[in-house]
């Protein structure tokens, strides 16, 4: 007999149908949507697909023009207003690419606490710009026009809907005073305050798991995007590398680590993590991590040596004398080093596996994005190197995985 093979067009036709005019979105965006939902599900489980949609009936998607002068926390208020009044910002934390000026595109999310602190609802929302296809064009954004038909900034949706399908299953929790908010493996936490009368404070505590997160949805950014367009992965990511497309400031260097370990059976337990924010999952692969030679080599970043030797090889603490300690560095440049080398080397005791592998990506992002400019020119250079370690210590966790996978086989 011929397999069956479900067809689920009518399925996902549907549900864009609903949303489109729930939110009352536009034909093109309509049909942006239908074709991104398409090749996200295609291998997903009838479960899996269900959270999808979910996620599109209750993010909605906001296109706006790219001269718009709106600023992001204009358009938040517009969207969810000041969700939480009871609850003041401590110290008025910056969130990041969810506190700028508004971006390229972003997912915005919040919780809805009663004055019991209690997890009520959560408001949410995208938005992405688009270019005004009727007026002439730039070179570049004719480019895109003739790959994708339109103005607005598909890449960035899908990779915000990524997040927004990562963190759609529990997001929030409060417990003892804490509040975690959870976007796929990224994780914030918040001690709440009770101030009386009501009133309550909110203090930032913890972030992790950020530059995994990013590391993750651009992966799936980059193959959805692929799809989409119907080519190879390979020849989508050209199209960043060309300049077709606005690169994500997570390629290569975070995306290209990342890949490795989805390219491995651990990508289940990432899944497990990052989709469902199991504990049981992230346990597994914090314990895998461990059993590497990952705490040694971060260790070894602490043990200050004064002897600047003069080849960096493959060593990761004498690249790290020959950047932090050589006597050719000028005031400035030694405290610029000493403002990185805080916020990069926290004690490793105080750290998870996968906190210090999230650590070794956040350097990666930062040699990217910031290129610092040191005038010895040795600062990309022992990030360079750091990133090679971590590409170690992924394959040597692999090995290890394999290892115990051929041990559990010849027990049965």
């Amino acid at each position: 007999m011929d397999n069956f093979k479900y067809d689920f067009t009518e399925e996902y036709e549907r549900v864009i149908d609903e949303i489109s005019q729930k939110f009352n979105y536009k034909d093109e965006l309509k049909e942006i949507l239908k074709r991104i939902t398409k090749v996200s599900i295609q291998k997903k489980s009838y479960e899996e697909r269900q959270v999808f949609y979910e996620v599109l009936r209750s993010t909605p998607i906001i296109v706006i023009p790219r001269d718009s002068d709106i600023s992001e926390k204009e358009l938040i208020e517009e969207m969810i207003g000041d969700v939480n009044p009871h609850i003041v910002d401590k110290n008025n934390i910056d969130e990041g690419e969810y506190d700028k000026t508004i971006a390229s595109g972003a997912f915005v999310m919040s919780p809805v606490i009663d004055r019991n602190l209690n997890i009520v609802g959560t408001k949410k929302f995208i938005y992405v710009k688009e270019f005004d296809t009727t007026k002439e064009m730039t070179e570049n954004d004719k480019m895109y026009f003739d790959k994708f038909n339109t103005g607005i900034n598909v890449p960035h949706l899908i990779h915000e809907i990524g997040h927004a399908w990562a963190s759609q299953l529990n997001p929030y929790t409060i417990k003892n005073g804490i509040l975690t908010q959870r976007v796929g493996t990224s994780e914030n936490k918040f001690k709440i305050s009770d101030l009386g009368n009501g009133k309550f404070e909110s203090e930032k505590i913890s972030s992790t798991g950020i530059f995994i997160e990013e590391g993750i949805n651009t992966n799936f950014e980059e193959q959805t995007v692929a799809d989409y367009l119907d080519i190879s992965l390979e020849d989508a990511k050209k199209l960043y590398k060309n300049g077709i497309l606005i690169p994500s400031s997570y390629q290569p260097g975070i995306s290209n680590m990342i890949s490795i370990l989805l390219d491995t059976p651990l990508k289940k337990h990432l899944e497990k993590w990052r989709m469902f924010g199991s504990e049981k999952s992230l346990e597994y692969l914090n314990d895998l991590f461990s059993r590497t030679n990952f705490y040694e080599k971060r260790d070894r970043l602490f043990f200050r040596n004064e002897l600047v030797q003069e080849n960096p090889e493959n060593n990761l603490i004498i690249a790290r004398n020959i950047c932090f300690n050589n006597p050719k560095l000028e005031e400035n440049e030694k405290e610029l080093l000493k403002r990185i080398e805080k916020d990069f080397f926290p004690e490793t005791e105080e750290m998870t596996p996968m906190q210090m592998l999230d650590n070794i990506l956040m350097q990666q992002y930062d040699v990217s994005v910031n290129k610092y400019h040191i005038k010895i020119d040795n600062y990309n250079q022992f990030l360079n190197i750091i990133g090679r370690e971590g590409y170690g210590i992924i394959k040597q966790a692999f090995d290890i995985y394999e290892q115990q996978v051929s041990k559990e086989n010849e027990v049965k």
